[in-house]
């Protein structure tokens, strides 16, 4: 099995020291054991030699320290660190790694963590556990309380026909050192940006730890060699986070069980909170905030910032009004004084609705009487 490490900002501290640190343990003062034969990786380049060391800490505790052993080149040379690790747990304990770069005179804090779990036999002369850091550390800057950009694309899916090969990992996510899970969170792994793989949260029983374990099957065309990247959605925040470690891609691989698992770690960079848009259709959007302040703008319909359709025509930038007789823009002709749209005053008496005529004397209405 090999692990490689994603080497992201924040995550990894270095600091320099005036002498060997004074790293030591005592077998005698532990019940239990297991062992983690690794190389490291500075900076993505294998480093090592018979001064530098790596050391085992639960806890700021130290639990195991072993010093670089050359290897042979059938074994790919270099320096392994054949490490033995106690505990008085016999399962459950986190274990980080630092490692002693001589040459720099210089201690430096490993990405990789590992549950431990007595009798673990991880990593071998031929296939080592991998550890990787960085020399130095950035800080990267402050966007913001919101987890590590990633994008935020989640219809994840894969067709396991489309590929020869497969591998699982079970495991389990801890995003800024806090075990993270529900049903409704995905783990979906990648080679560049093809997805492999994507798995649901799976409830576990109390005595498998409880909380929520990720069981992905990952595929591929080939045999052995890619590297397969890892993203987590946390539905409770509508967030996709990168994950640090990578692993390399082998046939009929399985890392992990219910009982160890695998552990991907993520990192929530905390800083102050930035208010704003946080609707991307809105016309005030603004993709730097992390929280929405009831400001977004939305574009009524005759353009951003603009009113929207007006006048009784419904129109952009309308003000025409209805007349007396309801008629949009109207000015008001269809009223002769007897009502909108009936006839105007009629007869001989100029009434609404009059058939009056005069008679042969000229009165209006009248029966010819007066002759």
């Amino acid at each position: 099995m090999k692990v490689i490490q994603r080497l992201l900002s924040l995550s990894l501290f270095v600091s320099a020291i005036f002498a060997t640190p004074d790293w030591s343990v005592n077998p005698a003062d532990y019940q239990y054991n297991g062992s983690v034969t690794s190389k490291v990786f500075i900076d993505g380049t294998e480093v090592g030699s018979e001064d530098d060391m790596v050391a085992a800490f639960v806890e700021g505790e130290i639990r195991g320290v072993i010093n670089g052993l050359s290897q042979p080149p059938f074994l790919g040379g270099g320096y392994a660190f054949y490490l033995m690790v106690f505990s008085n747990s016999p399962t459950g304990e986190t274990v980080n790694f630092k490692y002693y770069d001589a040459a720099n005179d210089a201690v430096i804090d490993m990405n990789e963590t590992l549950e431990f779990v007595s009798d673990m036999t991880l990593g071998t002369a031929s296939d080592p556990f991998m550890l990787s850091g960085e020399s130095s550390s950035d800080d990267g800057g402050d966007d913001g309380g919101s987890p590590e950009s990633c994008g935020d694309e989640t219809t994840w899916s894969v067709n396991a026909a489309d590929y020869q090969y497969n591998g699982s990992v079970t495991s389990k996510v801890f995003l800024n050192d806090n075990e993270v899970g529900s049903a409704d969170d995905m783990l979906a792994a990648f080679v560049g940006d093809e997805i492999r793989g994507v798995i649901n949260g799976l409830a576990l029983p109390p005595f498998l730890g409880g909380g929520y374990s990720f069981n992905i099957m990952i595929f591929s065309n080939e045999a052995g060699g890619e590297i397969v990247e890892f993203k987590f959605y946390q539905a409770s925040s509508n967030t996709v986070v990168c994950l640090n470690e990578m692993i390399e891609f082998t046939s009929d691989m399985i890392i992990g069980s219910a009982m160890s698992p695998f552990v991907f770690t993520g990192d929530i960079i905390e800083g102050e909170d930035i208010f704003g848009c946080t609707d991307g259709s809105a016309c005030n959007y603004n993709p730097e905030a992390t929280v929405d302040d009831g400001s977004c703008s939305d574009d009524l319909g005759c353009g951003c910032f603009e009113a929207g359709p007006s006048g009784c025509d419904n129109v952009c930038g309308s003000d025409l009004v209805d007349d007396a007789c309801g008629v949009c823009g109207g000015d008001g002709s269809d009223d002769l004084g007897c009502g909108c749209f009936e006839a105007g005053p009629s007869g001989c008496d100029n009434v609404c609705g009059s058939d009056l005529v005069d008679d042969a004397c000229g009165v209006c209405g009248g029966d010819g009487s007066d002759d």
